[in-house]
């Protein structure tokens, strides 16, 4: 697996709003396709593919999973020393494994991965594209069509500034394969 220098924890977030807090939760555990050609940002949408590892977007009929740990997050890859040589620590799952959100779960997330020329109201349904080489739009979730699209989530709120100052698309997670 290819090594990439971590962002601060705020850049990119998924956030559980509500719902995801309990041991009976859904979530799955995996590693990122030689198919991807960069890091996963925390928040964008995955899917597995025909090997078990885990691709950018959906479509189809491809189950969404929302990256929960970014690839290249410091619990899931690091060479145990910053670019300096000073020791940071070793990953958690020193095998690159990361994990998601199914988008079958009964939660409410909010994410920063999403398509800012886009106007979201509540009800919208979103979708994202499968884009393994193009980090600009692979798993960014962005307004979808019910029947073309693979639909992964409904808008719940909209985009909602958090404490931080970095704008979060609010919705529910939910599974409408395509046509």
């Amino acid at each position: 697996m290819t090594s990439y220098a971590p962002n601060l924890m705020y850049e990119h977030a998924l956030t559980p709003l509500k719902g995801w807090v309990k041991s009976n939760c859904l979530d799955y555990s995996g590693v990122v396709s030689d198919n991807v050609t960069f890091a996963i940002p925390q928040g964008r949408v995955m899917h597995v593919n025909s090997s078990g590892e885990f691709e950018t977007g959906v479509t189809g009929t491809q189950m969404a999973i929302f990256a929960f740990n970014a690839s290249d997050a410091l619990t899931v890859v690091n060479p145990g020393t910053t670019a300096s040589g000073n020791f940071v620590h070793q990953a958690i799952f020193p095998t690159g494994v990361t994990s998601g959100l199914v988008a079958t779960g009964g939660y409410e997330l909010s994410s920063s991965e999403f398509d800012t020329g886009d106007d979201y109201d509540p009800n919208d349904t979103l979708t994202a594209d499968v884009a393994n080489t193009t980090l600009a739009t692979g798993g960014v979730l962005k307004l979808g069509t019910v029947y073309t699209d693979a639909i992964c989530g409904v808008v719940s709120k909209g985009v909602v500034t958090n404490e931080l100052g970095i704008d979060m698309l609010h919705f529910w997670p939910v599974y409408v394969p395509a046509d």
